[in-house]
C-alpha cells in the first residue's frame, strides 16, 4: 500500500499534468541538497524515496581503490574488506578466539560465518542465549520489588497555548519556459507565493544542461541553471513544490 505522502504526490502529479516521478525525483534532489548542507561534504550523495514508508534514504557512492586521493569519492580496499562478508568470514575462521560487541542480528549473522569447531566466541549480546538461560548484564540487579500505593492526583496544569493551523496542502510554481540559446548561461526561477517556502523542486528541459538544481533562500523559491548547447537553442523551464514557512 502506498505511502500517505506518495498519494499526495500522485494527486499532484494529476492535478498539475506532470509525471509522479519527476516530483519524487525533485524530492530526493532536494533531500540531497538539504543533507550535503547540513553535513558539509562534497560526497557523491545520492537519494531513493520509498513509495512505502515515505522515507528518502541517502547515502554516498565510493569508488573501491588501492590509495585514497579522493575521501569523500574513494574507500580503501581495507575499508571496503571490512565489509565484505567474505573477507570477514575469511578473518573469523582464521582466528582462535573471536570477541564480539555487536547488537544481536549482527552478532547472530557472524557466528554464522564460522564454520570450523576450533575459533571460540565470546558473545557480549544476549544473541547466543539458550531456551531456559538468562542473559546477565554488567551491572544486574536484584527483583523489582512491590508497588506502593498510587497517590493522589496533582493539580490540574494550565491549558497550554492553540497549535498551528493545519497545512493546507502543497502547491506546486513554475518559472514558466525560459530560452536558452547557443552557449549561453540562464536561471529559470519558480517562486512560492508569500508565507510559503519550497521543500523540493526540478525542473524539465530541452537540449540544454543544467549546471545546477537547488532551494533559492532569498525567496523561498527553487533556482535552476541551465547552459546552451553549442550549435542551436534549447528551452529550460523550473518549477518548485511549495508548504507552508
Amino acid at each position: 500500500m502506498a505511502n500517505l505522502l506518495y498519494q499526495q504526490i500522485e494527486m499532484l502529479s494529476r492535478e498539475k499534468h506532470i509525471e509522479p516521478d519527476v516530483v519524487v525525483s525533485a524530492i530526493e534532489d532536494a533531500m540531497v541538497v538539504a543533507a550535503r548542507k547540513y553535513y558539509k561534504t562534497e560526497e557523491d550523495l545520492r537519494g531513493k524515496f520509498n513509495q512505502e514508508t515515505g522515507q528518502v534514504d541517502v547515502y554516498a557512492v565510493l569508488t573501491v581503490v588501492e590509495e585514497v586521493a579522493d575521501p569523500t569519492r574513494e574507500i580503501s580496499l581495507t575499508d571496503a574488506r571490512r565489509k565484505d562478508p567474505a573477507a570477514r568470514a575469511e578473518a573469523l575462521n582464521d582466528a582462535d578466539i573471536v570477541i564480539l560487541c555487536l547488537p544481536d542480528d549482527a552478532a547472530k549473522e557472524s557466528v554464522s560465518l564460522i564454520t570450523n569447531d576450533r575459533t571460540r566466541v565470546i558473545d557480549a549480546s544476549t544473541a547466543q542465549c539458550k531456551s531456559g538461560e538468562t542473559a546477565l548484564t554488567w551491572n544486574q540487579s536484584g527483583p523489582q520489588g512491590p508497588s506502593g500505593e498510587t497517590g493522589p492526583a496533582g493539580p490540574q496544569g494550565p491549558q497550554g497555548p492553540p497549535g498551528p493551523a493545519s497545512s493546507p496542502g502543497y502547491q506546486t510554481t513554475s518559472s514558466g519556459v525560459v530560452a536558452v540559446h547557443a552557449l549561453a548561461s540562464v536561471t529559470a526561477l519558480a517562486t512560492c507565493p508569500a508565507g510559503k517556502r519550497a521543500i523540493g523542486g526540478g525542473f524539465t528541459k530541452s537540449s540544454v544542461e543544467i549546471n545546477g538544481s537547488e532551494p533559492y533562500y532569498l525567496n523561498g523559491g527553487w533556482l535552476v541553471r541551465a547552459t546552451g548547447p553549442a550549435l542551436f537553442d534549447g528551452w529550460v523551464e523550473a518549477y518548485a513544490i511549495c508548504a507552508n514557512a
